[in-house]
């Protein structure tokens, strides 16, 4: 009975940790249809943060490159980005969107953030520009 207990309130300290963290950081997720959606019925800022080198390899048309790892990555989304106005990121998996949706939130910005990234974004059929 003991390890009957132990183990539900065990699931219930994981299950709301789970939901603290995924409602916590006001930033949604969405799959490529809907990215997509979304970036053609308003107007939207969509940013790539990969490398230049990926981003040059292929990328969502008007989207701005700002590499979330360069040390100036803040001071360029703030120089370039209206706050009211929703951010779209992406990457390659969603990962560094993640990492840059995060910072850009904290800064007080409405992010939506490419689930599965470019690679979703390719593996739906959705078209990419090269420059």
């Amino acid at each position: 009975m003991k390890k009957i207990q132990a183990l539900i309130i065990m699931a219930l300290t994981f299950a709301s940790m789970a939901i603290s963290c995924s409602t916590s950081d006001n930033i949604k997720s969405v799959p490529a249809a809907i990215f997509k959606n979304d970036i053609q019925n308003q107007y939207a800022q969509i940013v790539d943060v990969r490398t230049a080198d990926e981003y040059n390899e292929g990328h969502i048309h008007d989207a701005v490159n700002i590499d979330v790892n360069s040390d100036d990555f803040m001071s360029q989304a703030t120089t370039s980005l209206k706050k009211d106005q929703t951010v779209y990121v992406y990457c390659k998996s969603g990962k560094r969107s993640r990492k840059a949706a995060g910072m850009l939130t904290e800064e007080g910005y409405t992010v939506v953030n490419l689930n599965g990234g470019i690679t979703e974004w390719l593996d739906n059929g959705l078209p990419v520009c090269k420059e």
